[in-house]
């Protein structure tokens, strides 16, 4: 953030989205659940329509607007040692928010669960959300999405459960148009194989 000459960093293992001074290289706010942070608790951004806390984001994106951008996985849904939510009944989405340093909050502007509540995916890993710089409409790519199966697991330890990488699950990429912040009705099912050229059509 050259406006403030700050890094935004995604920590994806602390489930938290922070920005950090480039000069004296101290926090300068956070976005994640509140608890356990410690000295930093203070930093940590009052949410504001916020709908759920990240959890394994991914890329975080200053946009012209002074927003930020991400990918929310949700792996997991909850920091130790809260219980987790199953992944067959999770979902991870694209969220747009405004951080208000002065008010010391965070505000949730826009996710694509607001129009994909019938139809949302979950991707554990990996994934992104960009606002394409000459539509501002958002690209949002789910790296790999799960199969709604039950049974699985995000522990590959945890013993008689299915581990998630173990199923089928292709990556899917879907752009909103900015003008009436609606879902295109057209979308691309990619392969795992997708930086490989492998593409299935599926749903276009």
């Amino acid at each position: 953030d050259e406006s403030t000459d700050s890094v935004i960093l995604s920590l994806k293992n602390q489930d938290a989205i922070v920005s950090v001074d480039r000069g004296s290289e101290r926090v300068r706010w956070i976005i994640g659940e509140p608890s356990d942070w410690g000295d930093l608790s203070e930093k940590v951004l009052a949410p504001v329509n916020l709908s759920r806390w990240p959890y394994h984001d991914h890329n975080p994106r200053l946009t012209k607007e002074n927003t930020i951008v991400y990918f929310d996985n949700e792996t997991w849904g909850a920091r130790q040692p809260n219980l987790s939510i199953r992944p067959e009944h999770n979902f991870s989405r694209a969220v747009e928010c405004r951080v208000n340093e002065k008010q010391e909050t965070v505000e949730e502007v826009w996710s694509s669960y607001w129009y994909d509540r019938d139809s949302a995916w979950h991707a554990p890993d990996m994934s992104d959300a960009h606002r394409l710089p000459a539509t501002g409409n958002m690209l949002v790519r789910w790296a790999h999405c799960l199969s709604p199966q039950s049974g699985q697991t995000y522990d590959s330890c945890e013993l008689g459960k299915t581990f998630f990488t173990s199923l089928p699950n292709p990556s899917r990429l879907r752009e909103y148009c900015s003008k009436k912040m609606t879902s295109y009705s057209n979308y691309i099912c990619m392969t795992r194989t997708m930086f490989c050229n492998g593409v299935c059509t599926e749903g276009l």
